[in-house]
């Protein structure tokens, strides 16, 4: 009975240290395989390395080299071997057929490494040496979101400007345009609000009627408005009243007021008169009456 009771205890043992053993053999082969294919790109990034340094760099055969180091530490994510080499080949090989081709990899390593600065300078060169180049507006896109990590608000203004001008026609590129607008009113300067009005302009004109365009109108006729130029205001206010989009009444009353407001400043009393009225059918107020009297008088109106 001893025995009986010992033997499986025995054998359930010679069973487990087997069953690790196995398990450990395994895992050691997996790891020497990853360390062989590790130590395989090192050796083949070593060799291509020594290569080049035997070579001048703007030579043929540099190029070919420096491209086959590219590829390698692109492919195995070895980013400054990869920044190290594509800086070199595209400051030596201007010229080359795959030129382009290795900006967008330098590109892609920038960025993985956060080197923000370089990732923009690198986009814009991209961008202005190709821009009829396939992957240009993923460029674009990709320079306005790194500018947007840092705090220069114009010239992330102006990237994602660039964005809606390359794809008006998209969301994405829509998107793009109101950010920009956003950041252009937010310098808060009179530049900036020009910037913001012509660019809302520019968006209106090819938005089809609805929400989006009315809430893009409206900021042409709000930042011409903060500019402190009121004929323009009104200009896009009357373009935006034109289109008879369907604006909320806060908005809609808004509107009017500062359309009544512009004309009284530049001197048109009459047209003045009018926008007063048009705000009073909207919500009545005794400030509104007081104001459409004001006006009938210097304008010597009757109403």
């Amino acid at each position: 009975m001893i025995f009986m009771i010992r033997l499986p205890i025995a054998v359930l043992s010679l069973l487990t240290a087997c069953t690790a053993f196995t398990l450990v053999s395994a895992s050691a082969q997996a790891q020497d395989a990853a360390n062989q294919g590790i130590d395989e790109v090192s050796r083949q990034a070593s060799q291509l390395e020594a290569e080049l340094g035997k070579v001048k760099e703007t030579s043929p055969e540099a190029a070919e080299l420096l491209l086959k180091l590219i590829d390698i530490y692109h492919e195995h994510g070895r980013l400054f071997g990869l920044i190290r080499s594509g800086q070199l080949f595209i400051a030596s090989h201007p010229s080359h057929p795959q030129h382009a081709e290795a900006m967008l990899k330098l590109i892609d390593g920038l960025e993985a490494a956060s080197r923000n600065n370089d990732t923009i300078a690198m986009c814009r060169q991209f961008v202005v040496r190709y821009p009829d180049h396939k992957r240009c507006a993923e460029i674009e896109k990709r320079l306005a979101a790194t500018l947007n990590q840092g705090t220069d608000r114009l010239k992330t203004a102006e990237a994602y400007a660039a964005v809606w001008q390359r794809e008006p026609g998209t969301t994405e590129g829509q998107q793009a345009g109101i950010r920009a607008i956003a950041l252009y009113n937010s310098l808060q300067n009179k530049a900036g609000y020009t910037a913001a009005a012509e660019l809302a302009e520019a968006m209106f004109a090819k938005l089809p009627t609805g929400e989006m365009a009315s809430h893009i109108g409206w900021q042409a006729v709000l930042n011409w408005n903060y500019a402190g130029e009121w004929a323009k205001s009104n200009l896009a206010g009357n373009k935006l009243l034109g289109a008879k989009l369907t604006l909320d009444t806060k908005t809609a009353r808004q509107l009017h007021i500062y359309m009544a407001e512009n004309y009284a400043r530049v001197g048109q009393r009459a047209n003045s008169v009018e926008s007063w009225k048009a705000a009073r059918k909207i919500e009545d107020s005794s400030y509104l009456h007081g104001r459409q009297i004001t006006e009938m008088y210097s304008a010597n109106a009757k109403g």
